[in-house]
């Protein structure tokens, strides 16, 4: 609180757990200024005690439980400068009378639940600097008048039903900032006077309708940092002037109908995060100067038509968390550099044609969370070093020539949860140690591998939707048990199990607790055990 002489011109009291509704007495306070109440958890309507805070220059009570239509008295607030009343649930449409606030900077009426088109009165605020009215339920068009804000740097409006095109007038904010308009259902070209926002950041025109060419025009706003265009409908190549872009972080282009090769340029782009060209129908090798990308997070290019072998100067992008190339027709070995991509989290490179042994050196990868190369040419053994990848949650190395048996190694991935290694050669036992991996949820084996557990071992595998024939035991709990294909043995243990038999002939035995058994096809036999069990077979089942 501030206070002058005997005037209290300041009260902030943002993030102090308040409760309740707006107290009367803020209305006697004639000479307050700044009322800050904002992330607090007060509720209720904006009380009209408000209107008479003639003085007021910002009100912010965002980030409450605040209900009800925005009232007319906040038309006499004239020399309001900062309205927020964000992330709240008021509702309605805006009202024409805000547009007596002349000397409004700021607007924020962004997560709430307003409704309508954006009135013609929001062109009196000349002196706007930003304006979000995003995530509402807003429809009608984009109206060209903001394009005369001299002042605006901030313009959000995406998370709302707006349509039309985009208008060339908003090539006039020469101060423009930020501008995100996804998530909405705008259709045409981007306007060639976009070129000429030499000041713009972030740039946000995903999920929308937009189509033609991708305009090489944007290749001249040297202050861009995030250019987002994904899920679109455009076309034609990536623009090589892109690359003159030195201070973009992330370009998300995926989900549009682009064509042609990987533009080399693209690797000076220095300060580069994120690079997101997935789903498009890009061709050609992937360029080596993409190596020299030093701060990259995040390499996705998948489900394109790319060919050539994996560069061997990738293994030099330390940064690197997130490489996705799979979907693609990329040939060769996987390059031993990749061993050095300490900080991965995910590898995916399945659907391709790669070839060679199954890498040793990626169990060295000690923050890999997801590894999928399935569908490829690759063949050799397990490798036991992948035991040591203690984050790993997804393994799947289907539909390979890998072959031998599950190394026993593979107890210690205890943050496994799925593990997939069917059509390929791997056969032999089942270690017992793998029963101990309590978060595995889906498994998918050959009939060739055997679970090397006896049922009065003590020992209990939590998997399930395995294929083959297999003897299946729950743990200890609620738990949903798939026997998958082939003539299964399941047991639920103790705990409300659902389990289902799937195809062959299987044998359910529901134990302690209130099971459902599901027979599915085949000649199954089905035991529901103590507790209010439900069995479902079919005419070829024997239910006790």
């Amino acid at each position: 609180m501030t206070v002058e002489g005997l005037r209290v011109t300041k009260i902030s009291l943002a993030d102090n757990d308040l409760s309740g509704t707006l107290p009367s007495e803020l209305g006697d306070l004639r000479n307050l200024q700044e009322l800050r109440l904002n992330d607090n958890s007060l509720r209720g309507t904006l009380p009209s005690f408000l209107g008479s805070l003639s003085n007021l220059q910002e009100l912010r009570l965002d980030d409450n439980s605040l209900s009800g239509t925005l009232p007319s008295f906040l038309g006499s607030l004239s020399n309001l400068q900062d309205l927020e009343l964000h992330e709240n649930s008021l509702s309605g449409t805006l009202p024409s009378f805000l547009g007596s606030l002349s000397n409004l900077q700021e607007l924020r009426l962004d997560e709430n639940d307003l409704r309508g088109t954006l009135p013609s009165f929001l062109g009196s605020f000349s002196n706007l600097q930003e304006i979000r009215l995003d995530d509402n339920s807003l429809s009608g068009t984009l109206p060209s008048f903001l394009g005369s804000f001299s002042n605006l740097q901030e313009l959000r409006l995406e998370d709302n039903s707006l349509r039309g095109t985009l208008p060339s007038e908003y090539g006039d904010l020469s101060k423009l900032q930020d501008l995100e308009l996804h998530n909405n259902f705008l259709r045409g070209t981007l306007p060639s006077e976009y070129g000429d926002l030499s000041k713009l950041q972030d740039l946000e025109l995903h999920d929308n309708s937009l189509s033609g060419t991708l305009p090489s025009f944007l290749g001249s706003l040297s202050n861009l940092k995030d250019l987002e265009l994904h899920d679109n409908s455009l076309s034609g190549t990536l623009p090589s002037e892109y690359g003159d872009l030195s201070k973009l972080q992330d370009l998300e282009l995926h989900d549009n109908s682009l064509s042609g090769t990987l533009p080399s340029e693209y690797g000076s782009l220095s300060n580069l995060l994120d690079l997101d060209l997935v789903s498009n129908d890009l061709s050609g090798t992937l360029p080596s100067e993409y190596s020299s990308l030093s701060n990259l997070q995040r390499l996705e290019l998948a489900f394109n038509s790319l060919s050539g072998t994996l560069p061997s100067e990738y293994g030099s992008l330390s940064n690197l968390l997130d490489l996705q190339l799979d979907s693609n027709s990329l040939s060769g070995t996987l390059p031993s550099e990749y061993g050095s991509l300490s900080n991965l989290q995910v590898l995916e490179l399945w659907n391709n044609s790669l070839s060679g042994t199954l890498p040793s050196f990626l169990g060295s990868l000690s923050n890999l969370q997801i590894l999928s190369l399935r569908m490829n040419d690759l063949s050799g053994t397990l490798p036991s070093e992948y035991g040591s990848l203690s984050d790993l949650q997804i393994l799947s190395l289907s539909q390979t020539s890998v072959s031998g048996t599950l190394p026993s190694e593979y107890s210690s991935l205890s943050n496994l949860q799925y593990l997939i290694v069917t059509d390929t050669d791997v056969s032999g036992t089942i270690p017992s140690e793998l029963g101990d991996l309590s978060d595995m949820r889906y498994i998918e084996l050959d009939n060739e591998l055997k679970l090397g557990i006896k049922y009065h071992d003590n020992t209990t595998l939590p998997w399930h939707s395995l294929k083959g024939n297999e003897r299946i035991y729950g743990n200890v709990g609620n738990e949903d048990l798939d026997g998958g294909d082939g003539d299964d043995t399941i047991y639920g243990e103790a705990g409300d199990d659902t389990i289902y038999g799937e195809g062959g002939d299987d044998i359910l035995y529901g134990e302690g607790g209130d099971d459902i058994l599901y027979g599915g096809p085949g000649k199954e036999i089905i035991y529901g055990g103590p507790g209010d069990d439900l069995l479902d077979g079919n005419q070829h089942s024997a239910i006790h």
